[in-house]
């Protein structure tokens, strides 16, 4: 796909998520604290780039800057634009330091710089989904989840990291659950598919349930078999 053609079908999915987030104004999760009564919403948390190696789906944004939700981090990551950094690296916001934790080999921080990452939801809000699923949060949702299921059409990942569960059991349109591994109830660690992609899913990084050390580890091994899967291609 050439550049130009590959950036105006994005630019198209941010254009039709600003038109809903605006239309949808009355709605708190529409305005992030950030833009003082703006709408805004966060895709993409790093450059688009087309095929790469890993997609990073995430749940939804929380804070960019952990001590200040009014913060330059806030407002440029809010802002509803393709963002021209890697929020990984280049924040220090909770879910960048647990995700740099896991990428934290040399070779490691190269796959996470050259990766995709994105929300499959782009409302801010920590709690976003521990508050009553109301008609229009529904709505929403739903909108988002066309939109990210676009967007992965578009970027044509080799391979997707699912952080979070709930992100998972969106995106494993097939219904598969392999090699599953768990602490205690919880899962730590799945195999599915989007279509032909390979879905690697662990335990939200900032997840309550699940002690750190089991949460890291679920992760790693999505990323051992992500490297065992490319490197086997």
């Amino acid at each position: 796909m050439d550049d130009i053609n590959f950036i105006k079908q994005i630019e198209d999915i941010y254009s039709n998520t600003s038109n809903y987030f605006n239309a949808n104004s009355d709605y708190y999760w529409s305005m992030p604290k950030s833009l003082n009564g703006q709408t805004g919403f966060c895709i993409l948390y790093t450059i688009p780039t087309y095929n790469p190696d890993i997609l990073i789906v995430g749940q939804n944004p929380s804070q960019f800057n952990q001590t200040d939700e009014m913060s330059d981090e806030d407002i440029y990551m809010m802002s509803g634009r393709i963002p021209e950094i890697n929020s990984y690296l280049n924040h220090n916001h909770k879910f960048a330091l647990k995700i740099r934790e896991v990428f934290s080999s040399n070779i490691d921080k190269e796959y996470l710089s050259n990766s995709v990452g994105m929300n499959i939801w782009y409302a801010q809000g920590s709690k976003l989904d521990q508050v009553k699923m109301t008609e229009d949060l529904r709505n929403m949702k739903e909108f988002c989840k066309k939109q990210t299921f676009k967007m992965i059409n578009i970027l044509r990942p080799k391979t997707i990291f699912s952080i979070g569960f709930k992100v998972f059991d969106e995106l494993n349109n097939k219904g598969k659950h392999k090699d599953t591994l768990k602490f205690d109830r919880y899962r730590i660690y799945e195999e599915g598919e989007l279509g032909n992609i390979p879905i690697y899913g662990c335990a939200h990084l900032t997840g309550a349930y699940i002690p750190d050390e089991y949460l890291l580890h679920g992760a790693r091994v999505c990323l051992i078999n992500i490297k065992k899967y490319l490197n086997n291609d």
